[in-house]
């Protein structure tokens, strides 16, 4: 599962016990956009998730 905040990609693991967070400013604008295009393909959105505005 994964968020997408204003800040950080945050990915979860099914039992929600471990995650990675990705901070966007690690990224370039392109980079940033390709990885949500892939997990917005891949990998489902947490449930309790907003999508980005």
């Amino acid at each position: 599962m994964h968020v997408d905040y204003e800040s950080a990609f945050v990915l979860y693991q099914k039992n929600g016990m471990i995650f990675n967070m990705v901070p966007k400013r690690a990224l370039s604008a392109d980079q940033v956009r390709d990885l949500r295009q892939y997990l917005e393909q891949n990998v489902r959105l947490h449930p309790d998730a907003r999508t980005p505005a």
